[in-house]
């Protein structure tokens, strides 16, 4: 596996990712209709300004794309996700410290993470503690997520 900074080109594949990770992978925590919501920001062809404006990482195993994750300028980890056929693997992991490296070598003490239901015990295993519970609603839709943070040094 090759972790390496995302490219403008590697837009669809990440779009690919995300929905197919938040169809098959959260559709155990979420109800259908959080799903289809969820999903459509893929929809939203905004992958290629979220490239050019946060650092973003992606994972390759022999030339296909089975991860990523982003780093926003103010120390957020704002986006983890790893294809649905390659879960458990540790490619989560490996982009978890790839991100936490930068974040150290850019001295932010403390990384936060707003977290799905379904990575939250993720995070936890990563040292994540939860700050608060949040509740929020997108196109009328409700969702539950965790804000979380981690000191890093």
């Amino acid at each position: 596996m090759e972790i390496r900074r995302a490219k403008l080109r590697d837009a669809y594949s990440i779009e690919n990712i995300f929905s197919s990770t938040v169809r098959k992978i959260n559709r155990k925590d979420y109800n259908q209709k959080q799903i289809e919501v969820w999903a459509s920001f893929a929809e939203s062809n905004c992958w290629k300004t979220i490239i050019s404006s946060q650092k973003v990482w992606v994972a390759e195993i022999k030339n296909e794309l089975v991860g990523f994750c982003s780093l926003t300028a103010n120390g957020v980890f704002n986006f983890l996700y790893v294809h649905h056929n390659y879960q458990r693997q540790g490619i989560a992991s490996a982009l978890q410290e790839v991100l936490e490296s930068e974040a150290v070598d850019e001295n932010y003490h403390t990384v936060y993470a707003k977290v799905s239901i379904t990575a939250r015990p993720f995070f936890q295993r990563k040292g994540y503690k939860v700050k608060k519970i949040e509740h929020h609603e997108i196109k009328g839709v409700f969702f539950s997520r965790a804000i979380m943070e981690k000191e890093l040094f």
